[in-house]
């Protein structure tokens, strides 16, 4: 299945009282905010910003294991590791 979002490396834009996220040619994709009413931590507002702006590789690494299941790819030790390593890479992306 195609992802119908917009295409590009989404990146995160740290700006005063929240973070935007935007493609690599600066389209905003999403505002995350955060403030005391809503009890949100400025930690916790980057947090999700890492994980909103990591969203569009998640999901390809997670297609590309699930062709692997789905007997679309052979599996090999090879592309094992190769897809193991790309998700442990954008899990640290999404977590740091």
């Amino acid at each position: 299945m195609e992802f119908k979002g917009t295409k590009g490396d989404w990146v995160l834009k740290p700006l005063t009282g929240r973070y935007n996220v935007n493609t690599n040619t600066n389209k905003c994709i999403a505002e995350v905010w955060g403030s005391s009413v809503s009890l949100v931590t400025d930690d916790e507002m980057e947090a999700n910003a890492k994980l909103i702006a990591a969203a569009p590789e998640l999901l390809e690494a997670l297609q590309k294991l699930t062709c692997i299941f789905d007997d679309c790819v052979m599996p090999t030790e090879s592309n094992l590791k190769t897809y193991s390593n790309e998700i442990k890479q954008l899990i640290k992306k999404a977590t740091e």
